[in-house]
């Protein structure tokens, strides 16, 4: 009796789990006006959130005419000024719900004016702008217009992939097969009531906890499994992203090279002048990777990438230009 209802009631943790992490995994994409209100920037003197600037809307239509995008998928296009100093995405163009890209607040500054008047809301306590290696920071942040149009090409790639869809895929596949793992486990280890045990039926009661720690052990691992696969299949995402804004035109490659240059210069000035507290990025400029994660990738691969389709792209350029161009017709006297 007691293994049958251990079995049951590991029956509903599991459904629970299962269903908790796929929500987990589809709630931004499902629900993304709440997920905007969660994310957006706010303004600190009248507290409501921050308007995308017009030059800013000004280029993204600009990305979308070079893209030739679908009216249906531009109707779907939901942008805000994030909280994060980051580029944000959510949902995609294949979920019927609004695709969210999140800009940062500092995507409306144009020029030292713009900077010296807003540097205060950056996220850097403490950072000795009067340093000669602030210079490379404000580099970073001063984006040109053509990086600006490559950031927002590569986030319009990675909404127009299947990453939500992908990424609940394999959770909800690894967590089913890991309760499965453990409900076999248990069942031929003889810990659950009626399951066969050492090659008999077995009636008696046997110790419920080794059963309990069998779907535990099971499920974590499988859970494990899942955070690992998914942050490869991140790196798949990044690379997709980036060669489809890289492919859009040679000056949208070339501002992502020189995109990638600044946030690695930046984040190696920033290890440098702020050596106390815990590394956060590389001697490279890489973010620092965890004990086992890496949730992305590394922003010198992505860097790297980049500049072998430049070379690529010059190469055909220049083989194109020495094709014989078609003959014109000649006239007959």
């Amino acid at each position: 009796m007691a293994g049958s209802t251990l079995n049951k009631g590991w029956q509903i943790a599991g459904g629970a789990i299962v269903c908790i992490s796929g929500a987990y995994q589809i709630f931004p994409a499902l629900l993304p006006q709440f997920t905007r209100r969660w994310r957006q920037k706010i303004n600190p003197e009248t507290f409501l959130p921050e308007e995308v600037d017009e030059h800013t809307l000004s280029l993204i239509e600009d990305v979308l005419t070079k893209l030739n995008m679908p009216a249906s998928k531009e109707e779907s296009l939901d942008v805000y000024v994030t909280s994060s100093d980051s580029p944000e995405y959510s949902g995609g163009f294949s979920q019927r719900s609004s695709c969210l890209m999140g800009l940062p607040f500092y995507f409306g500054w144009h020029d030292e004016s713009d900077f010296e008047k807003g540097k205060s809301r950056l996220a850097i306590r403490n950072f000795p702008w009067d340093s000669a290696e602030s210079e490379t920071v404000k580099s970073s942040i001063l984006l040109s217009d053509d990086e600006k149009r490559f950031v927002i090409a590569r986030q319009l790639g990675y909404l127009d992939t299947q990453h939500v869809w992908t990424k609940f895929g394999l959770r909800t596949l690894c967590l089913v097969g890991g309760f499965l793992v453990g409900h076999y486990s248990s069942h031929k280890l003889g810990f659950l009531e009626g399951s066969i045990g050492r090659g008999r039926a077995v009636s008696g009661p046997r110790p419920a906890v080794f059963a309990s720690v069998l779907y535990s052990f099971s499920l974590l691992y499988a859970f494990g499994i899942s955070v690992l696969l998914t942050d490869a299949y991140n790196g798949i995402v990044d690379t997709s992203a980036d060669r489809y804004a890289a492919t859009i035109s040679p000056e949208y490659c070339h501002a992502g090279c020189s995109y990638y240059d600044k946030i690695l210069s930046t984040n190696i000035a920033l290890r440098n002048l702020l050596p106390e507290g815990p590394k956060h990025f590389t001697a490279f400029g890489n973010e620092m990777p965890g004990a086992i994660r890496v949730k992305t990738k590394p922003l010198v691969s992505r860097r790297d990438h980049l500049r072998t389709l430049n070379d690529q792209q010059a190469v055909d350029v220049q083989v194109h230009s020495l094709l014989p161009s078609a003959a014109a017709p000649t006239s007959k006297v």
